[in-house]
């Protein structure tokens, strides 16, 4: 009975215990493992609003939106944070790599209410990312 038991409790626990075990990056996603900042000047550089390019007036105010969002991955966390005034959000979810290339992530989310996830297209030292607006956003690795 005693055995039965221990069994039964064992094998109730197996589902948890292998859902809390991390999932492996696949070789081909380590290149977007540590910490990117929005690049402002390759994301304005065709930021098309409306379909299309926006005044000297606009683009100004529109820059000054980039620059400020930092993705920071881990093998198994994405942390998003942007430094906004007068305080600073932070997010931090668990993902794991849908599809990879050498070239691309393809992420999602545990929480996919909160974001389904997106893919990354790697650059030269950058990768960016399609924004429902069709723009492109870059980020650049911050130097460790």
């Amino acid at each position: 009975m005693i055995h039965r038991r221990s069994l039964a409790a064992s094998l109730a626990l197996m589902p948890l215990l292998t859902m809390a075990q991390p999932t492996r990056l696949p070789v081909e996603a380590n290149w977007i493992l540590g910490t990117w900042r929005s690049d402002v000047d390759r994301s304005m550089a065709n930021f098309i609003f409306q379909g299309r390019r926006p005044s000297e007036d606009m683009r100004v105010r529109i820059a000054a939106l980039f620059g400020k969002m930092t993705h920071t991955f881990t093998p198994t966390s994405f942390i998003a944070e942007e430094a906004l005034v007068p305080r600073s959000l932070r997010s931090e979810m668990d993902y794991r790599v849908e599809r990879c290339t050498s070239d691309s992530v393809s992420v999602v989310f545990a929480a996919p209410r909160i974001n389904p996830g997106f893919t990354l297209y790697r650059g030269d030292g950058c990768y960016f990312v399609i924004s429902a607006a069709k723009n492109l956003e870059y980020f650049k690795k911050v130097p460790v």
